[in-house]
């Protein structure tokens, strides 16, 4: 998606964030698509990527195409992930992010929901949850501006940031 003219990577189904992320790094500027619509003067570099629950398969590996460790660079754009704890795909997930960090990459806010499992985020109250913090992820890399629209739903739910390492 484009915001604001730049490119943000939104992947909201996990096997779709297997090729989003394959794609790191990679300025498509000059690609069939800006050359069939006239938009060479475009940049579509990504500058952000929005990524909930992306599933990385273990067996992955056998396809170096969509292998997301084959693709990781240290020059990740800010990435803000979300994850219930009770995932089943977390783990490949855990792999890709030790990775990540061991390669230098500091730009990555993963955020997680307690006691939710895969696609936790498609039912409220954490549709709503996640939402806003996406919209104040992005207002904190200078994609948007203002307060989210949304509001907080009063039931008390929240997301947990994972600990720094």
């Amino acid at each position: 998606i484009f915001v604001a003219n730049f490119c943000v990577s939104y992947c909201c189904r996990s096997s779709g964030c297997r090729l989003d992320a394959s794609s790191c790094n990679i300025n498509i500027t000059g690609s069939r698509f800006q050359r069939r619509n006239g938009l060479w003067d475009i940049d579509t570099s990504v500058v952000a990527y929005l990524w909930f629950n992306p599933a990385f398969a273990p067996d992955d590996d056998k396809d170096p195409e969509i292998d997301i460790l084959h693709h990781m660079k240290s020059k990740l754009p800010p990435a803000i992930v979300f994850f219930g704890d009770q995932d089943t795909w977390k783990k490949s997930w855990d792999t890709a992010h030790a990775k990540w960090e061991s390669l230098g990459a500091k730009t990555i806010d993963l955020q997680i929901a307690p006691n939710q499992t895969h696609s936790f985020f498609n039912k409220e109250p954490w549709r709503t949850i996640t939402l806003i913090a996406a919209d104040r992820f992005l207002v904190q890399n200078g994609l948007l501006a203002g307060e989210p629209t949304l509001q907080v739903p009063a039931t008390g739910e929240k997301l947990i940031p994972a600990p720094k390492k």
